[in-house]
């Protein structure tokens, strides 16, 4: 195992308060100079403290642009045809269960059409259902979209109750429900669409429906409202070694299903050597505070050591060499009683919740191992502005637009304001 030099020990600075920073004038200089030239935009100038004295152009180049992730480091390095074994849930958990790496017990796909359990019986109609938590009991509950992202439709069920032939739930938001209530929700196919980089994915319809785990005592005192998640980086090189590029602790807050950053929970720095925790962060739509103590706990988490953290790392890693040719995952790990269990491996991990704990993921080592497939990042200076990748944005912006918004054609006042959304944070007007 490599943990690799784009981590840092230094993260905690990054949450202090009194750090001297750039003149007004200086900022918005390297903010329109490093958006037109390396398309990193003003939110994430401030997301990554470019503002801060001392951070020039060199330093800023060490972190990749939301542009160069999707439409390089994604491209070349996550072969599609092999990607589809993480973004499948179902997928996910038939390859890896193959390896005998410890995940939670999966009971089967819930859908109205093909819905099956794992011991091969049918699995599509309230009956089915109704005869699966019968026959198991489980005393909790998961059930997400089979090809769901960013946590997006996911049902959590704290507690299953059953009495006689009734049976009610109750989510981990406190909320109680019927059993037709239940099966009301779940009938319903997943309202998940994506759409990043020119692909369109109608991610496949019906949920998985899985054990819920019993937590690691460790996290369920800093974050008891959901199952808190390590997010490991790895990064298999040509070699078929694998290198840590980043790993970070994700805590979720009270009356959420679940930890995802961009669902409002804390992305916490963590040492890469030691699991000692440092500053947390919230995404900048929802305020960007730096954090070393949880706002609903109350309980402080900066300077704790994250347990049983080598077999982490190591159960990340021997993912990572079952799954040729997706040379770049973020997993997710959850933490249990009995010790670490993979929860997913995301191919299109999100990279600013771990790049901002860290000064760029392009350290000389990283750049020399991209370098053998033939992914080249500007280094030292400012390059000149590409006005095709731009073009290549533009499009892309335009395209978005229509995706998040069908029969709507982006056109006119619209479409400009979309082009110029990122100025609203030039200007400081958040």
């Amino acid at each position: 195992m490599n943990v690799s030099s784009s981590r840092s020990n230094a993260q905690n600075v990054a949450g202090r308060t009194d750090r001297p920073v750039k003149s007004w004038w200086q900022q918005r200089r390297e903010m329109l100079q490093l958006y037109a030239r390396y398309m990193i935009s003003p939110g994430y100038y401030r997301t990554y403290r470019f503002d801060e004295l001392g951070k020039d152009y060199r330093y800023m180049l060490n972190f990749v642009s939301g542009f160069d992730q999707s439409f390089k480091l994604r491209r070349v390095l996550n072969d599609p045809s092999w990607k589809i074994v993480l973004d499948n849930k179902w997928l996910f958990y038939s390859h890896y269960r193959q390896f005998d790496i410890p995940m939670p017990e999966v009971y089967g796909i819930y859908d109205r059409q093909m819905g099956f359990r794992s011991s091969g019986q049918s699995l599509a109609s309230p009956d089915d259902l109704r005869a699966l938590l019968q026959e198991v009991k489980p005393p909790a509950l998961v059930a997400k979209p089979v090809g769901g992202i960013m946590g997006k439709e996911v049902l959590i069920l704290n507690e299953l109750r059953y009495e006689d032939d009734t049976i009610t739930a109750v989510t981990n938001t406190g909320k109680e429900l019927t059993f037709a209530e239940l099966t009301e929700i779940l009938d319903q196919r997943p309202n998940v669409r994506f759409y990043d980089a020119g692909y369109t994915l109608d991610l496949p319809a019906g949920y998985l429906v899985q054990e819920k785990i019993q937590q690691h005592e460790f996290l369920n005192e800093l974050a008891p409202y959901t199952t808190n998640t390590i997010r490991v980086v790895t990064f298999l090189d040509r070699n078929n070694d694998v290198d840590i590029h980043f790993t970070i602790l994700r805590l979720g807050r009270r009356g959420n299903m679940a930890d995802n950053w961009d669902r409002g929970g804390i992305s916490v720095a963590v040492d890469p050597q030691t699991g000692v925790l440092g500053t947390g962060v919230l995404k900048p739509k929802y305020g960007g505070q730096w954090l070393e103590v949880h706002p609903d706990s109350q309980v402080r988490f900066t300077g704790r050591t994250i347990p049983c953290w080598q077999e982490i790392l190591a159960l990340c890693i021997r993912a990572a060499k079952v799954t040729p040719r997706v040379h770049s995952i973020g997993w997710d790990v959850a933490l249990t009683p009995q010790g670490p269990v993979l929860i997913e491996g995301n191919p299109d991990w999100d990279l600013p919740m771990v790049q901002i704990h860290t000064h760029g993921l392009l350290q000389p080592d990283v750049r020399r191992k991209l370098a053998e497939f033939g992914l080249e990042f500007p280094e030292g200076e400012l390059p000149p502005v590409n006005w095709r990748n731009w073009w290549v944005r533009l499009k892309e912006q335009y395209r978005h637009a229509a995706f998040t918004a069908p029969g709507l054609r982006p056109k006119g006042r619209r479409m400009i304001w979309i082009y110029i959304g990122d100025f609203k944070e030039f200007i400081g007007w958040r």
